[in-house]
């Protein structure tokens, strides 16, 4: 990829995502928690194929974008006395930009475009 942007999300009581694509070519999830963890959920799911990945503090996953995914309400199971205790996500989303006409990029040259 030649591009990048990314996401920093808080999620707490009853947050979740509903099923969703994202726009763009690689997406890169590092999810952070306080300990001790005073909720349940939070877990990232592949919709397709059906494959849930549980939340661990600093798990970091990547998949293609393209993979219809989703994540589960997230629900404290003892409420915190202070702010903070719910699911921290830094997201990265990775996409290519094409260079030029693209005339520099056929195979037949065999030579990577100047950046």
């Amino acid at each position: 990829t030649t591009e990048d942007t990314s996401l920093i999300s808080y999620y707490e009581d009853n947050d979740h995502y509903k099923p969703h694509y994202d726009s763009f070519s690689w997406t890169c999830l590092i999810w952070m928690v306080r300990e001790p963890k005073l909720f349940d959920g939070g877990d990232f799911l592949l919709n397709e194929p059906n494959y849930e990945i549980k939340l661990k503090n600093n798990r970091m996953v990547m998949f293609p974008s393209c993979l219809l995914h989703s994540v589960t309400p997230l629900k404290f199971h003892t409420q915190p006395e202070e702010a903070g205790y719910g699911k921290y996500t830094i997201t990265h989303f990775y996409f290519a930009i094409p260079l030029g006409d693209g005339s520099d990029l056929s195979l037949g040259n065999n030579k990577l475009p100047k950046l």
